[in-house]
């Protein structure tokens, strides 16, 4: 597939990122018939801004037989005169999904007002994006990107991301976990970024950080060898992809605590209880104005949460999330071979506003990721539809 009628200023851009990054000729063409359906499809485009893995050179892919197996998100940020969604470009993204049959390739994309760049967040992915971002269309939105960050956004990002290997889990008999060891891989990759963001540094791209990672001296609470050995066995994941789901997931393991420990030097994760969950919310930013309305409104919608849950939305719920995910991604590594420990199930309970997920081993991991992503929705009700600045204009499925 080769778009036609792309500007030539658009596809250099787009030539001059893959050839930096030595990516494959399938993924160029996937750009560029990205860009080509957002300069026609989204009324009043202003910007359209690639940022993530695509844009730092860590877009992950395989070679194989010939053919070119695409195995991570595309992350797009579009500026334009009217927020929200757009049936014709959400369209023409969905055929490019399914043009490449693999389960693991996304195009997320966030359609915001452009408005929006007069007060883009203080959170780590923009001031990233402010550093190697790539915009195909109006390149100078990225001036508007921030330089700094706040920390415990960074921190919140991070407890959050232990959900993506919590809903990639396949059982150890899966003809293709690859999904799943790229997520504990991803998890892993944490770590560095934490490392040099409580300095208040931003490091683009997990190939650079990890370099920066592993120089740093031994005095560094996290610079101890089995961390590092995991660090580093995590960036072979997503480069090579030869690294063995068990090491994988002791590092992952290795990796909560170390975080923990690191961010409030309080060892351990320990067990996912209350307690957990309350050592969480003091490293995670206070909710916003802002974040409590769109909880509220989410709240409003479903008239029989009160009576079950009248104290739901004053609860730190995405300290009690972290805590519960903690206590779900031990019991899946461990095989699922006992009952669940009842306070995972009470911290889904208290997650998801009274809905305890039921059943033993995978029928429990499985009911618990359905309700864990309804609570996220409720948490974030932008995650079930478009709402609001910076909210992506297309839901994806965990």
């Amino acid at each position: 597939m080769t778009p036609t009628g792309l500007n030539p200023g658009l596809v250099t851009q787009i030539s001059k990122l893959c050839e930096q990054h030595a990516y494959p000729n399938r993924l160029r063409e996937i750009l560029e018939a990205l860009t080509d359906a957002a300069r026609e499809e989204i009324p009043g485009l202003q910007a359209l801004v690639l940022s993530g893995s695509v844009a730092t050179g860590d877009f992950v892919w395989r070679e194989s037989n010939g053919t070119t197996r695409l195995l991570s998100d595309i992350d797009v940020m579009a500026f334009a005169e009217r927020s929200g969604d757009c049936a014709a470009f959400s369209t023409r993204i969905e055929e490019l999904e399914r043009s490449e049959n693999s389960h693991l390739f996304h195009i997320d994309v966030s359609i915001s007002h452009v408005s929006a760049l007069k007060h883009v967040p203080k959170r780590y992915q923009f001031v990233e994006a402010k550093h190697a971002g790539v915009a195909p269309i109006g390149p100078e939105a990225l001036d508007s990107f921030p330089l700094d960050f706040d920390l415990r956004a960074a921190r919140q990002s991070s407890i959050g991301n232990i959900s993506m290997s919590v809903m990639a889990w396949v059982a150890p008999e899966a003809a293709d976990d690859d999904g799943y060891r790229l997520s504990l891989a991803r998890m892993i990759l944490d770590l560095p970024i934490l490392a040099f963001s409580e300095q208040g540094r931003c490091i683009a791209g997990h190939g650079v950080r990890v370099k920066a990672f592993l120089e740093l001296p031994e005095s560094h609470p996290l610079a101890v060898p089995s961390v590092r050995a995991a660090v580093e066995a995590a960036l072979r994941m997503r480069v090579k992809g030869d690294v063995a789901r068990r090491e994988l997931e002791d590092g992952a393991l290795l990796a909560i605590d170390a975080l923990l420990d690191f961010l409030d030097g309080r060892g351990p994760a320990g067990s996912a209880d209350a307690a957990l969950a309350r050592r969480i919310g003091r490293l995670l930013p206070a909710r916003t104005p802002r974040r409590i309305a769109g909880e509220l409104r989410s709240a409003l919608q479903d008239s029989g949460l009160w009576l079950r849950d009248p104290g739901w939305w004053l609860r730190r719920k995405e300290a009690v999330g972290g805590a519960a995910l903690i206590g779900l991604l031990h019991y899946a590594i461990a095989g699922m071979t006992s009952a669940p420990p009842s306070e995972i199930t009470a911290l889904m309970g208290n997650f998801t506003a009274g809905r305890k997920p039921e059943g033993v081993g995978k029928a429990y991991l499985a009911n618990a990721q359905r309700l864990y992503w309804e609570g996220r929705c409720r948490l974030y009700p932008s995650e079930e539809h478009s709402q609001g600045r910076f909210s992506s204009s297309r839901r994806r499925n965990p």
